[in-house]
């Protein structure tokens, strides 16, 4: 046999190592391209994702999606929420017996509000911070021939601590926030009695209005029922908690005569979040 008959082994060898040393390489720069493509791929979801949240003027939600998870409150976790200030507001409606002064105290527990439940959901603490009361007030008679009491008068005080009453109208006029009105007079017949038809004290929309704001500064108090808290940051899973409270006084106003009290009270109220 010829030398050029011979073959060539190490050169053949040497041609398959370099092909798998290509096939290796190839593997690799084609391992390397997946990667850089899916996560182009994934990136431009993202960007898509964002850029139809933007059109929509909305906040994007990945940071949502991502955190996974959330508070006790019900909020996403990671998110504090800033303070909020608001109005809450309730109705009531109390009258007196015959011929009795009224003096039932309204209490301003923010809970009453059919919106509170809501927003105690998002906050972990609420404080008031004042408010109003629009109401109308009358006296009426409960038989024909009745004569009312020469004083139509009566009055409404906020007390941010004390539910004590009144004994008189010059009493309540003693506090720092109150406001005196005139009762609107019903029978049972025309002949009103000896006092004639009362006229009633009335802002714009017909409704008598009293302002009132809640100090600073003022202690908490504890009573057996609840806790007063004007002006304090309170729990909002307190739901007994009171912010002050109102105060009428209204004189007897004559045999089988009783008086009647109805209103809205708004409460402006703060709220935030301490997690």
């Amino acid at each position: 046999m010829s030398k050029d008959s011979v073959p060539q082994f190490s050169s053949t060898a040497s041609s398959i190592q370099k092909e798998a040393v290509t096939n290796d390489d190839t593997k690799s720069v084609i391992g390397d391209e997946y990667i850089l493509v899916r996560k182009a791929r994934e990136a431009a979801k993202v960007k898509t994702i964002n850029s139809d949240v933007k059109e929509l003027g909305v906040p994007s939600p990945l940071p949502l999606i991502r955190a996974g998870r959330t508070s006790m409150s019900g909020r996403p976790s990671g998110m504090k929420l800033k303070p909020l200030k608001t109005k809450l507001c309730f109705s009531f409606s109390q009258n007196s017996a015959a011929n009795t002064a009224q003096t039932a105290v309204v209490s301003l527990i923010p809970s009453n509000s059919s919106e509170f439940s809501a927003w105690a959901g998002l906050y972990d603490e609420i404080r008031a911070l004042g408010g109003m009361i629009e109401f109308n007030a009358s006296s009426q008679a409960t038989a024909v021939g009745q004569a009312f009491g020469s004083t139509l008068l009566g009055g409404l005080a906020f007390d941010p601590l004390n539910n004590g009453t009144y004994g008189s109208v010059a009493a309540l006029r003693e506090a720092s926030q109150s406001t005196l009105f005139q009762l609107a007079v019903s029978s049972v017949n025309a002949q009103v009695g000896t006092s004639g038809s009362g006229q009633t004290i009335a802002s714009k929309n017909g409704l008598m209005v009293f302002k009132f704001k809640t100090p600073k500064g003022l202690p908490a108090v504890n009573t057996a029922a609840s806790t007063v808290v004007s002006g304090q940051w309170a729990s909002t899973t307190d739901a007994s908690d009171i912010a002050g409270y109102i105060k009428p006084y209204i004189p007897a106003q004559g045999t089988g005569i009783i008086s009647s009290l109805y209103g809205v009270v708004t409460l402006d109220v703060e709220f935030r979040s301490r997690s």
